[in-house]
């Protein structure tokens, strides 16, 4: 199977991002807390299902794509990432990001690896299909 991800990925709302995350890639998707509530640890970040973690993409149907991620929710969209894929989360919270994506922008070797910019840096989507016995157990 080919993975593909869009050049507008960055431009699309939350519920077209949850389709694609889901119906694209199989990813078990799920609502987190919206970006403006909570403390600052929680804001954008914290998981609004209980079991999040043991959530299946076969789970997620269409009802439920409109119910979390429609235009008056505001709720984020988090994805529960499992094998082949691997996402790297880069941050630098201190300067919102700056030095994540300057970095990013030295690194020519990684100029067409999919990425999502986030307001502290970026997450970056490798496939993986050989991934040691001793990672696939760690679930991490």
């Amino acid at each position: 199977m080919t993975f593909s991800i869009p050049a507008t990925i960055n431009e699309l709302d939350r519920l077209q991002a949850a389709q694609f995350y889901h119906d694209r890639l199989g990813w078990a998707v799920h609502p987190l807390m919206p970006p403006d509530r909570g403390d600052e640890q929680e804001r954008g970040k914290k998981p609004l299902l209980k079991g999040w973690r043991n959530h299946r993409a076969e789970e997620v149907t269409q009802d439920f794509l409109k119910r979390h991620f429609n235009g008056t929710s505001h709720t984020n969209v988090g994805c529960v990432v499992r094998p082949p894929f691997i996402h790297v989360d880069l941050d630098s919270k201190p300067d919102a990001g700056e030095s994540v994506r300057a970095w990013l922008c030295s690194q020519p070797q990684l100029a067409e690896v999919p990425r999502e910019l986030t307001g502290g840096g970026a997450h970056l989507l490798f496939v993986c299909r050989d991934l040691p016995e001793a990672v696939l157990k760690s679930k991490k």
